[in-house]
């Protein structure tokens, strides 16, 4: 009993969930986006990860997991779509912010921003 409370201990000290959760800043280029056919694919409400879009949705580069958390300007947004292709290679990270209609999308535009990430 004593010697696997010890291990679960360890294990625990030494988990690499933690190395993951150290939350830490980039530069990036964000642009808003909505749910239209020459914005996204033939299923624009739905993303990447198969979920529904909604409210807090950011497509994230393909090096980051879905359900990877972001902060932005003090909100938190949820990594459940992708970036497309094209943008794997510009020389900063590039993400979209997802809103429920095209002129909201448009008014944000294309900012180049401080981004948090707080999990991996």
């Amino acid at each position: 009993m004593f010697f696997t409370s010890l291990l679960i201990s360890v294990c625990l000290l030494y988990t690499p969930y933690q190395i993951k959760t150290a939350s830490y800043e980039i530069d990036a280029v964000v642009y808003g986006y909505s749910s239209t056919i020459d914005q996204t694919d033939l299923s624009p409400f739905c993303t990447a990860s198969g979920q529904m879009v909604r409210d807090g949705i950011i497509a994230c580069p393909r090096k980051y997991p879905f359900g990877a958390k972001f902060e932005i300007g003090g909100r938190i947004y949820d990594c459940q779509d992708r970036m497309n292709i094209r943008y794997e290679n510009n020389e900063s990270e590039t993400f979209d912010i997802w809103f429920s209609d095209r002129q909201t999308a448009i008014e944000f535009g294309k900012q180049r921003l401080k981004i948090r990430i707080i999990k991996r």
